[in-house]
């Protein structure tokens, strides 16, 4: 365990090193209005007068104005600017001409937020980087049709909503952010549920059981660019049931303005993003994974792969249960990523690795101007390690003939789908 931390107490400090060497300023504009109107005070020429009588001038003096020469850009009237802009970065030029300010983005789970309003989703699995700004507060439901260890290669001819009961699973995530992601820091507290009642082979759990909590930091150190770091379930609140791996990872994310800085709300492909960053624990390869338990298990002088524990007694059924668990929990970093495109203002395609496979799918907001997101995604798209292929555990004294249980390989993609509400406060 204190290996695993303090890997993630590198990653911390790698980067959080970028943030801190960032530069974090922010430039204020200025310019000259009238105290009633708002309007912008011109700028005026002076003339040298010999006899301030004759030239009409009220009070004597060598100096007096004659004529505008030039004015400041009207800005209108004094108004508060809105919470996701910063200075322009161009004001209006001698042609009138002007660009809009960059907003800001900001988030809370895997959903961004700018123009005052949320956004489809831009990751699925993959954590994004843009954090909250303010109090942002998000719950939803993610269902799966099949989990590993569920023996998904076996339909026997059943239908799917028999296939999803018997071997599917659901949870509900909700995410707390509070702070300010581009000031200083954004914070959020995210916790898993596993207890719901229609989640296949869950249902016989305690509703809203299986509890898991983490938390993330997030720093935007541009208005397109952002990154955090964060764990993942790492508080089990109820062993017995809470069985997710704990997941350290740190991203960056870029977004990408397709069409220059006027980033109109309903054009098509106004904007890509691409995060990239490490993770473990869930994020590792599934051979990892079942190699990290086998080892766990050996720790644990249990009788496993390759083992056979002193006097060849076997451990309790409590300590290969903590084995196998402990198991799925950190380890090694592996790289993980995603893409989306925002086909339109309320719609973006999905794809995104995530350490362990492929994923792609699509995500989209019903209502515009309503926090409300539905994510669909095919998984586990690679014929890699999740079906029994290249299989390397890492772990020495391995027989040569090791193949996985039979209930962990897969032969198909899995299909999930999420429904997310996302407020700001």
């Amino acid at each position: 365990m204190v290996r695993d931390f303090s890997q993630i107490t590198s990653v911390a400090v790698a980067l959080f090193g970028i943030v801190l060497a960032a530069n974090t300023a922010r430039a204020e504009s200025w310019q000259l209005v009238d105290r009633e109107s708002g309007v912008a005070a011109p700028s005026v020429a002076w003339q040298e007068v010999e006899n301030p009588a004759a030239a009409g001038v009220a009070q004597p003096g060598t100096w007096h104005a004659v004529e505008k020469i030039n004015s400041w850009p009207q800005v209108g009237s004094i108004q508060a600017a809105s919470e996701d802009a910063v200075a322009p970065d161009k004001v209006e030029s001698p042609s009138n001409k002007s660009l809009p300010a960059r907003q800001w983005l900001s988030g809370n789970g895997r959903v961004p937020y700018w123009n005052a309003d949320w956004k489809p989703q831009i990751s699925n699995i993959v954590p994004q980087a843009y954090g909250p700004r303010g109090v942002m507060f998000s719950v939803g439901v993610r269902a799966i049709d099949c989990t590993t260890g569920a023996n998904c290669r076996d339909r026997k001819g059943m239908s799917y909503s028999r296939y999803f009961n018997e071997k599917g699973d659901a949870y509900i995530a909700t995410t707390l952010g509070f702070g300010d992601s581009s000031k200083w820091l954004g914070i959020e507290i995210n916790n898993m549920s596993q207890g719901v009642a229609f989640s296949g082979k869950r249902a016989g759990d305690p509703f809203l059981g299986g509890n898991m909590t983490g938390f993330s930091i997030s720093r935007n150190i541009s208005p397109d660019t952002a990154i955090k770091i964060g764990v993942e379930n790492m508080i089990r609140w109820d062993p017995k049931q809470a069985d997710l791996g704990k997941n350290a990872y740190g991203v960056v994310s870029q977004r990408f303005r397709l069409n220059g800085n006027n980033d109109p709300e309903q054009s098509l492909f106004s904007n890509l993003f691409i995060t990239l960053g490490l993770g473990n624990g869930e994020f590792r390869p599934v051979d990892k994974v079942i190699g990290a338990q086998i080892q766990a298990q050996r720790d644990a002088h249990c009788w496993t792969w390759g083992y056979i524990p002193p006097g060849g007694i076997d451990c309790s059924a409590k300590a290969k249960s903590n084995a196998l668990l402990k198991g799925t929990e950190y380890g090694q970093f592996y790289p993980i990523g995603s893409v989306a495109l925002m086909l339109y203002d309320s719609v973006s395609l999905i794809g995104e690795f995530t350490g362990r496979n492929l994923y792609a799918g699509a995500s989209v907001q019903p209502i515009r101007g309503f926090g409300w997101t539905i994510t669909a995604m095919a998984e586990n798209l690679l014929p890699n390690s999740d079906y029994g292929r290249n299989i390397q555990l890492g772990v020495r004294n391995i027989p040569s003939n090791f193949v996985y249980p039979p209930n962990v390989i897969i032969d198909t993609p899995k299909f999930s789908i999420q429904t997310n509400l996302n407020i700001k406060f």
